[in-house]
């Protein structure tokens, strides 16, 4: 298995994807894939306020609901993880798509672990098995997956990188390969799926990565394809 270390250090060695075709009308590949990872940081919160949401309810049974969750969440992860895979992005950035996969594959790993130990406690107590085992191994899943997020904040950055272009124009500035209406889209895209929480001090999860895209996104140094 590739180590958290290893994929810190993979996607923070990518650098900026060169510029493609940003008319109103097309959708550059970068686009796609920050669009697309958007869309996967607000599935996999929803799954995770569901959950919580759930656990409160009277009568609620938490390790059924845990399980459900955890379910939830793998099928989500392996759905971006196809679509991260398919992604190819302009040279020198072509294989980061991929590498974020690799990195949402070591969550799906962890993530199926938590939901099989679960099940087995949800079934009841069989013969030969070793629960032991499996409950010292429950906070050390849930530790991997808190670190596992923590990485996916550290390279965020690179994320928006490649919606940056390497060209300058006559005042040396780069322009993004995206329009003006594509990056609102995607301002959107962020606001729609966490709303409030982007403004709390204290993020957690997905949440983190997804406020600090925002920022980046916010940013007025960087121009639109069509800005001047």
């Amino acid at each position: 298995m590739i180590s958290v270390l290893r994929i810190t250090v993979l996607l923070l060695a990518a650098v900026v994807a060169r510029p493609v075709m940003a008319q109103q009308n097309v959708q550059p590949p970068p686009y796609v894939f920050v669009k697309e990872f958007i869309r996967g940081l607000g599935a996999l919160d929803r799954i995770r306020a569901q959950g919580e949401a759930d656990a409160k309810k009277p009568g609620a049974n938490t390790l059924a609901i845990d399980v459900r969750s955890n379910t939830q969440a793998l099928a989500e992860l392996k759905a971006q993880i196809t679509a991260l895979q398919a992604m190819k992005l302009a040279p020198p950035n072509g294989n980061v798509p991929g590498q974020f996969a690799q990195l949402y594959q070591m969550k799906a790993d962890a993530t199926d672990s938590l939901k099989k130990l679960g099940e087995l406690k949800l079934n009841g107590p069989q013969p030969g098995v070793d629960y032991t085992k499996g409950e010292v191994s429950i906070p050390k899943l849930r530790d991997n997956l808190e670190s596992l997020d923590g990485v996916l904040y550290q390279v965020t950055s690179l994320v928006f990188a490649t919606l940056i272009g390497e060209e300058e124009d006559a005042q040396g500035r780069k322009h993004l390969v995206i329009t003006k209406a594509q990056k609102a889209t995607l301002i959107g895209d962020l606001e729609k799926a966490f709303g409030a929480r982007l403004k709390q001090k204290d993020q957690k999860g997905v949440v983190a990565p997804a406020s600090a895209l925002l920022n980046s996104l916010r940013d007025s140094s960087y121009k639109s394809s069509d800005e001047k």
